[in-house]
């Protein structure tokens, strides 16, 4: 097919005329084999040449047609190869993603798994130092408690804790001796007065009923209260209580009241 013809045909299927002519003839050929419907006419009309055309010139055309229905065939086999391969790879890039993302998010609840792990774990072990800092405070609160410091005194000074005397007029003897002994051990305030009605015998026992809670709660006044009622005056009190010789393994604490 001339040159002239196959521009016409170009022309007529829409493309621009300027444009047209600027082009070569192998130029022109590749564009009318790039449209579809125009490489048809091209194989129709070839199979048929006008009479005014050459035997080589047809043949030549036929296989530059040919030649160029192969490349174009192979080109596109390429560009569908590779458009295959594009495809696979960006399924395995996605695949991976994928995966990776899964693991990212696996290793994110793992980790949240653990995290909240350490925080009950934590959580466990401030309850237990909790409960043991409670027990220890309570056992401290026993400890010094009011009850608790009685029995340790009375059990510590049950050897020095001697049974007030019958006769009135060793008194001062006993208070002088029980005072030593409250120095010595240290007794709480407190205590004192329970250790010594723990001392007393059934006749002070039961004229100290005469006295009230707090009466009875303070040392003093208790002792006072029992050389009262004995008739045993402070003077006199006070002269025992010079007149008294130290007991061996004895301190020299001096009485709550002279």
């Amino acid at each position: 097919m001339s040159t002239e013809r196959l521009m016409t045909k170009m022309i007529k299927s829409g493309r621009d005329e300027a444009e047209v002519r600027s082009m070569s003839r192998q130029e022109i050929i590749d564009a009318c084999l790039a449209s579809e419907l125009m490489r048809t006419e091209l194989l129709t009309e070839t199979s048929e040449p006008p009479q005014n055309v050459t035997e080589t010139e047809r043949w030549k055309f036929e296989k530059e047609l040919e030649f160029k229905e192969r490349q174009a065939a192979k080109e596109l086999e390429f560009k569908e190869r590779q458009a295959a391969k594009e495809f696979e790879f960006k399924e395995r890039q996605a695949a991976r993603e994928f995966e990776l993302k899964e693991r990212e998010l696996e290793l994110k609840e793992r980790l949240k798994e653990e995290l909240k792990l350490k925080e009950d774990e934590m959580r466990l072990k401030e309850d237990e130092l909790r409960l043991k800092r409670e027990e220890f405070l309570l056992k401290q609160k026993e400890s010094n408690s009011l009850i608790n410091r009685i029995k340790k005194f009375s059990d510590t000074m049950k050897e020095q804790l001697w049974k007030m005397p019958q006769n009135p007029s060793e008194l001062p003897t006993f208070f002088v001796h029980l005072e030593n002994a409250f120095c010595s051990n240290g007794v709480d305030q407190d205590v004192k007065s329970r250790l010594l009605q723990m001392c007393l015998h059934d006749k002070a026992k039961s004229i100290i009923t005469r006295l009230t809670v707090q009466q009875l709660d303070d040392y003093n006044t208790l002792k006072e209260f029992l050389l009262s009622e004995f008739r045993i005056s402070p003077v006199k009190l006070r002269e025992q209580f010079f007149g008294t010789k130290k007991i061996p393994n004895e301190t020299s604490c001096y009485p709550e009241t002279v």
